[in-house]
């Protein structure tokens, strides 16, 4: 049924006499925008028009079955007066260009989390909005995926990508709304004399460098202008072959919306996933929330609370690591800073590249440049500066310098064992003892105390 400017009607905060011209978009993956010019009533107070700002609502209807045709925020509005005559030319957008204003720095760590939970935890909880998901199907994210100066809107077209899926706005409502994947809607079989078939090989040729592989079927698009109006993901028959649309232009010609669609089969409706450029190279303040093995659990700074349940672990660069048992391994602690890298643009390839000290003051090891310290939160120490090397534990140190040479200090015994023979050579041996000097063979002993006693 055709649709006539005289049913037409716009519910604005301010006085129309007619509407001059309608031009209105919808794409995947894109907000829908809806040009509308109209004239002014006479006597119409400009003030309360420049009044107006992305908190009006704009809504065209069809009087005859009061039907909605599209609801959006008013973001953009141009004034013009020619001979006395003022127009007004209205840019709307879907509401869901409201999610696509701020970028945000947050993390989704846990992988067992479906991309449902995802978009509920955004588009519901923080915009009071509400989607239909026909495309993920339960699938659970498998890795951390990390929001870095990337807009809501942004980043739930890069979490749908992810399963090849489309995101299609929603222009019948006042809130953020919207289809991840294709909507299941209506069927509609009728003969077009009016059509245009355009096959894209250039784009199937390079798609076939991706893993999700296509046909040149799925390249294949029908365009149409009829007067009826469809919605988008609704299908369209053509000579026996079902198309879905994927775009959707509604005009105003000869006082009267003409409506163009442009279709292809369901296979060609997808979205290769893709990563945050953003992301690449980038290094993320973080805390130590767990320890295992040569990975850690991590909070980042960017997050207000993160449990460790459900924590990703992430691995840690050592200064070094071998292909067998060899290496270096030292983890940092729980509660330690760290620093998250990114090396690319894809989440699954960040690892901890190192720990940051913090307080460096209280720390009187760091006083000295010229001295390296290695040291447990156990009280076990290495310490190397330029005249001394020195291993301690507590109370028991073993000690090298320059001018004294070697010196081993214990708070307990010292114990020297061998399987072989043992040799102290040098110009002067001196063995001191407070009570007494014993040397034990199997077969022989001497001992040292007020009298020398020798056994054999």
């Amino acid at each position: 049924m055709s649709i006539l400017l005289k049913d037409l009607m716009i519910a604005v905060p301010f006085k129309i006499k007619k509407i001059m011209d309608i031009n209105i978009v919808q794409k995947c993956n894109a907000h829908a925008v809806a040009n509308i010019t109209v004239m002014l009533e006479d006597g119409q107070n400009i003030q309360h028009i420049y009044s107006l700002n992305q908190k009006t609502n704009v809504v065209l209807k069809n009087k005859t079955n009061d039907t909605i045709l599209f609801s959006g925020a008013l973001m953009g509005i141009t004034l013009s007066v020619l001979q006395g005559v003022y127009t007004a030319m209205l840019t709307v957008k879907s509401y869901t260009c409201f999610m696509d204003i701020k970028q945000k720095n947050r993390s989704f760590q846990y992988d067992k989390n479906t991309y449902q939970n995802i978009f509920q935890s955004i588009i519901q909880k923080e915009y009071q909005g509400d989607f239909i998901d026909t495309a993920s199907n339960g699938k659970t994210q498998c890795n951390v995926m990390i929001q870095y100066h990337e807009t809501d809107w942004a980043f739930l077209l890069r979490v749908a990508s992810q399963f090849h899926a489309v995101v299609i706005p929603d222009v019948l409502s006042d809130k953020p709304k919207m289809y991840i994947g294709v909507p299941q809607s209506e069927s509609h079989k009728a003969q077009y004399y009016h059509y245009q078939i355009t096959r894209k090989t250039a784009d199937y040729m390079l798609q076939q460098q991706y893993a999700q592989q296509k046909s040149l079927l799925d390249f294949t698009y029908l365009e149409i202008e009829t007067e009826q109006n469809y919605n988008m993901g609704d299908s369209v028959t053509l000579q026996y072959v079902p198309f879905i649309i994927m775009e959707k232009q509604m005009q105003l010609k000869h006082s009267k919306i003409i409506f163009r669609y442009k279709m292809c089969q369901k296979e060609g409706i997808f979205t290769n996933s893709y990563n945050n450029d953003a992301l690449k190279g980038v290094s993320i303040e973080a805390k130590v929330i767990d320890v295992k093995r040569d990975c850690l659990k991590l909070h980042l700074c960017i997050d207000e609370t993160q449990y460790v349940s459900q924590a990703h672990w992430f691995p840690y660069n050592t200064p070094y690591a071998s292909e067998g048992q060899t290496g270096f391994y030292s983890m940092p602690q729980i509660g330690d800073s760290v620093l998250l890298y990114s090396p690319k643009s894809c989440e699954s390839e960040c690892y901890v590249k190192t720990t940051v000290r913090k307080q460096k003051h209280k720390n009187s090891e760091t006083n000295i440049t010229e001295q390296k310290c290695f040291e447990t939160v156990q009280n076990k120490k290495m310490m190397l500066s330029p005249t001394q090397f020195c291993f301690s534990a507590k109370k028991s140190a073993v000690d090298m310098t320059h001018q004294s040479g070697i010196a081993i200090a214990s708070c307990d015994g010292i114990k020297i064992h061998t399987d072989s023979f043992m040799r102290l050579e040098a110009n002067k041996i001196v063995v001191e003892g407070m009570d007494r000097v014993v040397a034990i063979t199997p077969n022989a002993n001497v001992v040292v105390d007020e009298i020398v006693n020798f056994k054999a």
